[in-house]
């Protein structure tokens, strides 16, 4: 919807100079995306947009031509509170695009609607998203949590993205959190590397991460990041939709379930879950003692183990993060 609207501003033939930045809220009826976007009405001047599939309870933010933003993860910050998602890097309109995801009911979109002020930290980029005074109430409405008025019009905010005179306000908070399936305690055989698949270590600005995957490819199994002053550890799975809300991790018999929230995956279009942990749980000093570490997902077990050198990786991860 975001490149529809790009191309359907720019038909208005209006340059920059002649208006000046606001907030537009635009809700489609039956169901379509929501979105709440920082313009220049009637141009293709983007600066920030706030995303979601009414009822779906996650929120994409995406910042438009930031300088230095790559596919890499993004640190979510508002408050005190703070959350990690996968970055991803497009074209859109000519526009270069960064967007990550969350949850709304995470502390991060709390603080969100209380100050209006969301930051996006990329290794030492900083972006940030504000909300004036003027437009909270826009910002209230995209987070509503029930339909505005569902059986009557809703006048919508900008002309160029009308479909029908009757639009509607979807919410964009879900409906329900599922609840995770009852603990399960697997097998631990000790599992073989796969070829081509290994544990990475990086230490940044922020943090640290640790991922199993590809070198140099967007193919990650898991990962597990740190950031400084904060204390625990991210984890994040790259799951289909309909998995259960939890990652569940295994290694040489230590198991436990994290709860997970699950967050739109534009890579594999499923979802991404994410979870918080404390690096000293058994599951991971085994971890870190056997070299790999099992996922759950249902009953598919996908075991991840270092090469012979790669323990290193797994060390320092722990050594920066426990």
């Amino acid at each position: 919807m975001t490149a529809w609207l790009l191309m359907a501003a720019a038909l208005a033939g209006q340059s920059p100079e002649q208006a000046r930045w606001t907030w537009t809220l635009y809700g489609a009826d039956g169901g379509d995306r929501v979105v709440l976007a920082n313009e220049i009405p009637d141009t293709p001047s983007l600066r920030a947009t706030l995303e979601c599939d009414p009822g779906s309870g996650a929120v994409l933010v995406s910042v438009f031509d930031r300088e230095g933003a790559d596919a890499g993860y993004v640190s979510i910050r508002s408050g005190q509170a703070s959350t990690a998602s996968q970055g991803e890097l497009a074209e859109d309109g000519g526009a270069t695009r960064l967007t990550a995801s969350m949850r709304m009911e995470h502390p991060v979109f709390a603080a969100f609607l209380e100050t209006r002020a969301l930051a996006l930290h990329q290794g030492e980029n900083r972006w940030t998203v504000r909300v004036g005074a003027r437009h909270g109430a826009l910002l209230n409405d995209f987070a509503a949590p029930a339909a505005a008025d569902p059986g009557g019009p809703m006048r919508a905010l900008n002309p160029l993205i009308t479909v029908s005179s009757v639009l509607i306000l979807a919410a964009c908070a879900s409906v329900e959190t599922p609840t995770p399936e009852p603990w399960v305690r697997p097998e631990s055989p000790a599992p073989t590397p796969i070829a081509g698949f290994d544990w990475h270590f990086n230490r940044h600005a922020d943090g640290a991460a640790l991922a199993y995957g590809v070198a140099e490819s967007d193919d990650v199994r898991l990962s597990l990041h740190c950031e400084t002053g904060t204390p625990g550890l991210m984890l994040y799975k790259d799951v289909e939709e309909g998995a259960a809300p939890v990652i569940h991790l295994e290694s040489g018999g230590e198991t436990e379930r994290f709860p997970a929230e699950a967050q739109p995956s534009m890579l594999s279009g499923g979802v991404i879950l994410s979870a918080t942990a404390d690096p000293s749980h058994p599951v991971f000093q085994r971890f870190r003692r056997v070299g790999w570490i099992a996922s759950w997902v249902g009953d598919r077990r996908e075991a991840y183990a270092a090469h012979a050198g790669s323990e290193a990786a797994v060390e320092s991860f722990f050594n920066a993060c426990g």
